[in-house]
């Protein structure tokens, strides 16, 4: 047998290519039909016409090239193709020998029914209106048309999509379309390029090719055969889901044509489900025992239920009921809410007059106060002067050498001598001395033998004001005290009095106590009170009247602002900034007014001393002595001790200068004025002892008052006076030194097993006076004195002598 040989022809080949990348998009897009053109072609050579050969379906060839055609999208003709092969029933299959061509008017009609209208099968129709009239005839409302969602349409879209796919992939090359176009066909022919023939050839390679157009038929109608019966087999496995399918598929046309489907197609739908649910042929009758199990156990799942029930119940009912508590709570807390805002606007509108009320005030208080204060400070200075100048005459009358002049540590002159009124001034003196003696008359026995200090002249107060000068200060303070008494006469009734602003801010703390403390109210009482308690600090003199602050109104103000339940240990807070207010009060106001005092306190009197003693045991009660108000107050004193002591220093140098010579009585008064006059100091300084550490005190009192004013005083005595006046005035010096050893703490001597270096001058001083008294034959009590003297002062060895002498014990 010959060999066959095919060459490759350069003739181009006219082949159809199947188009399948075709997405759902362009299937969505086109279905209206498209007019579209084929390209003329210029012949640059004149060609030969050939035949063509007829590939399918007998169709006959068209010589024109250039020809405009109107054909419909892929998509539509895919669709088109859907319906007709789904249609087809095994009726309705014929031989294709005898229909052909797809153009016959059997595939005409079958083409027709086919279309996108067409309405579902007959008995789903017939069924579906059944239904829609029960459901008009029963209920006059019927539910409103629903369009499908997104979903079901995107499900029905994916669903004709995967049909189109599986039709047109080339997995399935047997697939030929039964309406292909051969127009279209041509164009394509014509236009592939002569490099796909190798391609095509190569697509043909080992497979069977077949020449003619008989034989080409034939082999596509082998082709439609197999697929119809593959369509048949399939509608008869899937009957029941066709129906469905076509049901979709209607309801897709509606949706499409901007319908949606009746309720009563969803109906039926349902119905068909429903229908699958198959009954079972033999069913086996339960005995009475299984069913009074099954009732037991269905009344015990609906008691349960039942139970259940009742407890949601309950709960809703609890619910309900807190709910309605809720609602009565926040209608109470809104209308507390409202009353809060209410009472807080008022009070701060009250606050703002309050403080614009105190700063007017304030201004006005200032003035009188600081008249007043100049005023007695006027007093102090004329009377610490007025003494100054009664220690300098008597200074001045028993030395010589002292020429009235003192000069600062710069050596400026500060003070001079006023020789002229030496005379004025100790009449005036004398008279003062007369009318205070007048007035401290003491019983005394006529047993005692010691002169009473009453009746010494020096050591008597004499702190007030001639008469001619008490009557200008009086004048000057009755001035002030009237102004000082109309000071509220202007205010209103709500700032008038300091119990009823104290009200209204006990008032905010009791009803809203937590806004209280946030505001620090506590803290801010002391400005409120500021202006009550300066006001009646104003005529608060303790060193002349001593009065204490519990007689006051402020003090029983502020002893009980926010404390009324103190009593009860469960509501007393010792944290509380209202529990502290009146120790506020004395440290921000009373320590600053004993501080004033302090300065116009007169060292010299032995009244005011006691009195400002007092006022330190007073502030004790409210402040501890560590803390810095107390020492700033015992610091001022000491300031004011010192100060004094310097300026009698300055003034009276009587280390520096010689005693005169000259011995009168009227001399022996002089210096005995001066020295009881500086003993008041120095007796006076002791009662601080508590207060003033021990080396300050003995700084002041020993070092200086003693042995730098009162024992060279004692000296100038007993050396110019006493040999010729002993007899008279033996008992009054002797006095002297019990009274200087007297203020001399017991404790300083404890430590002390001989006589301390700072007493050696007063221990000397006495031992001359004692030698004086044995030369004068002095009584035996005398002696008794001076040893007792010598003992406490640690001087052993001549209280021995004078012991043995005198025989004391």
């Amino acid at each position: 047998m010959s060999e066959i040989i095919f060459k490759k022809s350069s003739k181009k080949k006219s082949l159809r290519k199947k188009n399948i990348n075709l997405t759902i998009e362009d299937e969505e897009n086109d279905d209206s039909p498209v007019i579209s053109t084929t390209k003329l072609k210029k012949d640059k050579k004149k060609k030969i016409p050939k035949k063509k050969i007829d590939l399918s379906f007998n169709q006959p060839d068209e010589d024109e090239e250039n020809v405009f055609k109107i054909k419909k999208s892929s998509a539509s003709r895919r669709l088109a193709k859907a319906k007709l092969n789904k249609n087809i029933y095994h009726d309705d299959i014929i031989d294709t020998k005898d229909d052909s061509s797809p153009y016959s008017e059997k595939n005409l009609n079958a083409l027709k029914n086919s279309s996108l209208n067409r309405p579902p099968p007959s008995n789903i129709i017939k069924k579906s209106q059944e239904i829609y009239n029960k459901t008009i005839n029963t209920s006059s409302n019927i539910e409103e048309i629903k369009i499908p969602d997104a979903a079901k349409i995107h499900e029905a879209k994916k669903l004709r999509e995967a049909r189109r796919n599986a039709k047109h992939s080339s997995i399935n090359p047997n697939f030929i379309p039964l309406d292909s176009n051969d127009t279209e066909m041509e164009d394509k022919k014509e236009n592939e390029d002569e490099d796909e023939d190798e391609e095509v050839f190569e697509d043909y390679e080992n497979n069977r090719i077949l020449f003619g157009s008989s034989a080409v038929k034939e082999q596509e109608a082998k082709r439609k055969k197999e697929m119809k019966v593959d369509i048949i087999n399939a509608q008869e496995n899937e009957s029941e889901e066709e129906d469905k399918d076509e049901l979709n598929k209607w309801e897709s046309e509606l949706i499409k044509q901007g319908r949606a489907a009746p309720e009563i197609m969803k109906v039926a739908k349902k119905k068909n489900e429903m229908a699958k649910n198959q009954i079972p042929d033999i069913c086996d009758i339960p005995s009475l025992d299984e069913v009074m199990r099954d009732f037991s156990a269905s009344l015990y799942q609906i008691k349960l239920k039942h139970s259940e029930d009742i407890n949601e119940e309950a709960y809703l009912t609890e619910e309900i009921d807190k709910s309605r508590k809720n609602t009565e709570n926040l209608q109470s807390d809104l209308k507390l809410s409202s009353d809060k805002y209410t009472y807080f606007q008022e009070l701060r509108n009250y606050i703002i007059d309050l403080a614009e009320f105190l700063d007017e005030k304030f201004k006005d208080f200032n003035k009188i106060n600081d008249e007043y204060l100049d005023l007695k400070k006027e007093k102090e200075l004329f009377i610490s002067n007025r003494i100054q100048s009664d220690l300098n005459d008597c200074f001045y009358d028993f030395v010589t050498g002292w020429n009235g002049l003192v000069f600062d540590s710069e050596g400026n002159n500060t003070y001079k001598y006023d020789l002229d009124q030496k005379e004025n001034r100790q009449m005036l003196r004398k008279l003062r001395t007369k009318i205070q003696i007048d007035k401290n008359k003491s019983k005394k026995s006529n047993n005692e033998m010691k002169p009473n200090l009453d009746d010494i002249e020096g050591y008597i107060s004499n702190d007030d004001f001639d008469e001619k000068d008490q009557e200008v200060y009086d004048a000057k303070k009755a001035e002030i005290l009237q102004r000082y008494n109309e000071f509220f006469s202007d205010t209103n009734k709500d700032f008038k009095s300091l119990s009823i602003i104290k009200k209204n801010f006990e008032d905010w703390k009791e009803k809203y106590s937590k806004e209280y403390n946030q505001s620090f109210g506590g803290l801010s009482m002391p400005g409120v009170f500021e202006l009550f308690v300066k006001y009646e600090l104003f005529l608060w003199e303790p060193l002349e009247n001593y009065r204490e602050f519990e007689d006051m109104i402020w003090h029983q103000e502020a002893s009980t602002y926010g404390t009324t339940n103190m009593m009860e240990m469960d509501n007393y807070d010792p944290e509380d900034d209202d529990n502290k207010l009146l120790i506020r009060l004395v440290e921000k106001f009373a320590i600053p007014k004993v501080k004033e005092l302090i300065n116009l306190w007169n060292v010299f009197s032995v009244n005011q001393t006691k009195n400002l003693l007092k006022i330190l045991m007073l502030l004790q009660d409210y402040i501890k002595t560590k803390d810095s108000f107390f020492k700033g107050v015992v610091e001022e004193i000491e300031n004011k001790l010192k100060i004094t002591i310097e300026r009698i220093i300055s003034h009276n140098p009587i280390q520096r200068v010689t005693p005169q010579k000259n011995i009168s009585q009227h001399l022996y008064e002089q210096i005995n004025y001066w020295f009881w006059k500086i003993f008041k100091i120095y007796n006076n300084m002791f009662l601080f002892e508590k207060y003033i550490s021990k080396n300050s005190l003995k700084e002041m009192s020993i070092d200086k008052l003693l042995n730098q004013l009162l024992v060279p005083c004692l000296d100038i005595l007993r050396m110019v006076y006493l040999e010729s006046l002993l007899k008279n005035h033996e008992q009054e010096e002797l006095l002297k030194f019990e009274m200087l050893c007297e203020p001399i703490p017991e404790k300083w001597y404890n430590e002390e097993y001989s006589v301390p270096s700072y007493l050696k001058p007063l221990e000397l001083s006495l031992k001359e006076f004692s030698n004086m008294c044995q030369k004068n034959k002095s009584s035996r009590a005398t002696f008794e004195t001076i040893v007792k003297l010598l003992v406490k002062l640690r001087s052993y060895d001549e209280a021995s002598k004078l012991g043995k002498i005198y025989k004391i014990e």
